[in-house]
């Protein structure tokens, strides 16, 4: 077994002298916890359990499918809402509409802290399932009042999307902290369900609808989101073990305290956020902007270059963008744990930047190649952030690892949303 954290007695002549009673036993107490803490962890390693749990994927791949489901099929509930109302909706109704789906990134970014205060009597474990309940209530409440209702209340809305918004801003970091003693690549099966979540809607839920072809055809989509994060809630419980070394709980003083001792962790991750904030910044811009150039039925797909040549239906045009996205996002996840590389992410960075003069040619063609650039460094980003701070951010320093992902996805958020109204 490996030896814990140990301080020569000259140092601890030095810092216990300097510390008041009270904290004096503080301070030995916090040392003996770390030394039980790696001790369990030497203990855990020690047994073999190395065993890759693939299945951590489906809940990943639940939530997500939520998040998706809330983005990209905005359009159709507010045709439900619409036709619920009785006629077309007034300026200030389409504004009351739009202000209550933006909760969904409102919730989301308070969230990434929040959780560790208003959800600070719960471990990390259970704040996952809290995170798949709150998406439940999301999918639910769109489903009961305006479909099953028909509800003229547009602040149900508001309820889905603040819920589905705390589900997701909770959910990431605390995932990502308690799986890492399950190695790498149980924690890369996780990821994987990010991009895996998104396609399932963007390319099998339009295709769903597209065969339906009515507009009731998203309610069975919205309830299979509820039923595989509610299935999702049971198979974390019971199938994905978590040593309890991991899975503390970390009250809201203890969360206070890591920011008051920033020094001690954020310098180790202060180029992965400044990273995350700027890849950030360009995926959103990219998918926003994306949406508003290619409006029209069909365009041509080289654009100006050949105005009349070789039209493409916007229906084809972004079920192929989505494909890109997923290609880009899941190959840059996967490539840094694949071949463990230690990459400075900046050097990700210039895929971004290049796909965003691409993406700003205003050529269809050049958008496809953008969009898998953008989104191979929002994978490759991700990914190596992840697998910098599961290495450098153990043992001694572990008490900050949930801190220090809450800040990091954060960080990264602000990005997101300053991409997303700039263009």
């Amino acid at each position: 077994m490996k030896k814990g954290v140990e301080l020569s007695p000259n140092k601890a002549r030095l810092l216990y002298s300097r510390l008041s009673p009270q904290d004096e036993y503080e301070e030995r107490q916090h040392i003996e916890n770390i030394k039980a803490l790696t001790d369990i962890d030497d203990e855990y390693e020690s047994t073999g359990a190395n065993k890759v749990y693939r299945e951590v994927i489906l809940i990943t791949i639940s939530l997500f499918m939520g998040y998706a489901s809330l983005v990209c099929l905005q359009k159709k509930l507010y045709n439900q809402w619409q036709d619920n109302v009785g006629g077309t909706l007034s300026n200030q109704q389409q504004e009351l509409f739009e202000h209550g789906t933006s909760l969904i990134y409102f919730g989301n970014l308070l969230f990434r802290l929040l959780h560790n205060v208003i959800f600070a009597a719960f471990t990390p474990r259970i704040r996952v399932v809290i995170s798949l309940c709150c998406m439940c209530v999301s999918m639910l409440t769109l489903v009961i009042f305006y479909w099953w209702i028909r509800s003229e209340f547009v602040l149900w809305v508001y309820l889905s999307y603040l819920f589905g918004g705390i589900g997701i801003g909770s959910f990431e970091s605390n995932i990502l902290s308690t799986i890492t003693p399950l190695g790498n690549e149980t924690k890369l099966w996780a990821m994987m369900g990010i991009p895996v979540g998104f396609l399932t809607i963007t390319v099998g839920g339009y295709a769903f609808m597209a065969i339906l072809d009515s507009n009731t055809s998203v309610v069975y989509i919205y309830l299979t989101v509820f039923a595989c994060c509610s299935m999702s809630v049971f198979l974390w419980l019971l199938r994905i073990p978590i040593p309890s070394s991991y899975d503390h709980q970390q009250s809201f003083r203890e969360f206070m305290d890591h920011l008051l001792l920033w020094r001690q962790w954020l310098p180790h991750i202060k180029v992965y956020c400044i990273a995350l904030l700027f890849d950030m910044f360009c995926l959103s811009f990219n998918t926003a902007i994306n949406q508003y150039i290619y409006d029209g039925d069909t365009f041509p797909l080289f654009g100006w270059i050949y105005p009349y040549k070789i039209m493409m239906d916007q229906n084809v045009f972004f079920c192929v963008l989505n494909l890109c996205q997923f290609i880009g996002d899941s190959s840059g996840r996967k490539i840094i744990y694949y071949f463990k590389l230690t990459v400075q992410p900046f050097w990700f960075l210039i895929l971004s930047f290049v796909g965003i003069a691409l993406c700003m040619t205003k050529v269809p063609v050049f958008a496809l190649i953008a969009t898998l650039l953008v989104t191979f460094g929002n994978g490759s980003i991700y990914s190596s952030s992840t697998y910098f701070i599961d290495s450098h951010l153990t043992r001694e320093n572990r008490q900050f690892l949930l801190t220090s992902l809450s800040v990091w996805l954060f960080i990264g958020d602000m990005g997101s949303i300053t991409g997303s109204n700039v263009w």
